[in-house]
C-alpha cells in the first residue's frame, strides 16, 4: 500500500541538501528546460526534414520559434555549473535544432544561401553524438542495460535524418532538383501526434 501525505511547508535548500544531497537551486534550474513555450520533447524528436511538429507550433505563433530559441539562450547562461553539462548539451541541441529550421524556412526560395544552415546542420550531427554518449553513460550507472537502445535508436535516427536533410539541400543547390518536397509542406491546423504520446517519435503520422 502506498500512502502520500502533503506537506505544509515549502522545501528548504537545507531540507532539500539533506534529503537529496544536491543543491535545490540548482536543482530548480534543471527544471526550466521543460518551461519554454515549446515542449522540449517536440523540438528534440522532430524529423529534420519533415518538421511536422514545428510547422504546426510556428502556425500557432509566428513568433514562437525565435521566442523559444531566446528563452533557451538566456537559460544557457544559468547553466554554468560544471554539474549541468548534461542539460547544457540537450539545451545546445534544442537551439540548434529550432535554429535549423528557422534557417532552412528563411533561405528556401529566397536568398538561397545554405552555407550558415550546412554548418548548423553538422554541429548537430556532432552534438546528437555527444548527447548519445552522455545517455549512455548515465544509463550505464544507474540501469541494467534492457531498454537503452531505444533511446540510442532514436539518437542516431536523428544523425542519419541531419544528414539527408543536407543532401537534398545539396541537391537543390546544384540544380539537381528544382524544389524539396518536404519543404513544400504547408503547416496542418491540428498535430499529428498528440503531446501526449510522449513515447513516440513526433514525425510519423498517427494512424
Amino acid at each position: 500500500m502506498m500512502v502520500a501525505c502533503k506537506l505544509k511547508v515549502k522545501p528548504t535548500n537545507k531540507l532539500f541538501s539533506l534529503i537529496t544531497q544536491k543543491n535545490y537551486r540548482q536543482e530548480i534550474i534543471k527544471t526550466q528546460i521543460n518551461d519554454s513555450l515549446i515542449r522540449p520533447e517536440g523540438i528534440l524528436w522532430d524529423d529534420f526534414c519533415y518538421n511536422i511538429f514545428l510547422k504546426n507550433e510556428s502556425l500557432r505563433d509566428k513568433n514562437i520559434i525565435k521566442d523559444t530559441i531566446l528563452y533557451y539562450e538566456n537559460l544557457h547562461k544559468k547553466l554554468r555549473n560544471k554539474d549541468f553539462k548534461y542539460y547544457r548539451t540537450i539545451t545546445e541541441i534544442l537551439i540548434n535544432k529550432l535554429k535549423i529550421y528557422e534557417e532552412l524556412y528563411r533561405n528556401y526560395k529566397t536568398e538561397n544561401n545554405f552555407d550558415t544552415l550546412k554548418v548548423l546542420i553538422h554541429k548537430a550531427d556532432k552534438q546528437f553524438q555527444t548527447l548519445e554518449k552522455a545517455f549512455s553513460d548515465r544509463w550505464h550507472n544507474c540501469y541494467k542495460p534492457f531498454g537503452l537502445e531505444i533511446i540510442q535508436a532514436r539518437l542516431v535516427y536523428q544523425k542519419i535524418r541531419a544528414n539527408e536533410l543536407l543532401y537534398h539541400i545539396d541537391l537543390y543547390e546544384q540544380k539537381h532538383i528544382n524544389s524539396i518536397d518536404f519543404c513544400e509542406e504547408k503547416p496542418q491546423k491540428h498535430q499529428y501526434l498528440s503531446l501526449k504520446f510522449n513515447e513516440i517519435a513526433f514525425s510519423a503520422k498517427n494512424a
